[in-house]
């Protein structure tokens, strides 16, 4: 699996359109944006501590939330690396969620524009 610099991090039209209110949609990812350290914070220490089955739930959480705020790479990323998980396909498996670290950082940082519009 590997990331993409390119693709679209937050769809911000896509998530307008799916509400159809911008401000429902804004309040919505200032959610997510608060979520999303806590979530990442759990998705390492479950992987460190080796509990596979709740890394699987954190990354579901994970995925999960992408959909709401259509992060579309995330939400891709974090999939395939769930349904691997639930195969215990372990191959990779530090590889697959320091990449997901890294994506998710890099989608906290582009929320960043939207939550200024929201004060």
């Amino acid at each position: 699996m590997s990331l993409s610099s390119k693709s679209v991090l937050i769809d911000w039209k896509k998530t307008i359109k799916k509400y159809n209110n911008e401000k429902f949609a804004r309040s919505l990812l200032a959610l997510f944006a608060k979520d999303l350290p806590k979530l990442q914070a759990q998705m390492k220490k479950d992987y460190q501590e080796k509990r596979l089955s709740d890394l699987t739930r954190t990354i579901h959480h994970i995925h999960g939330s992408c959909c709401f705020c259509v992060a579309p790479q995330l939400e891709t990323y974090s999939k395939k690396l769930q349904c691997r998980l639930k195969k215990k396909n372990y191959s990779l498996l530090g590889q697959g969620i320091d990449e997901l670290d890294t994506l998710i950082t890099r989608v906290l940082v582009a929320i960043q524009p939207y939550l200024k519009n929201n004060q």
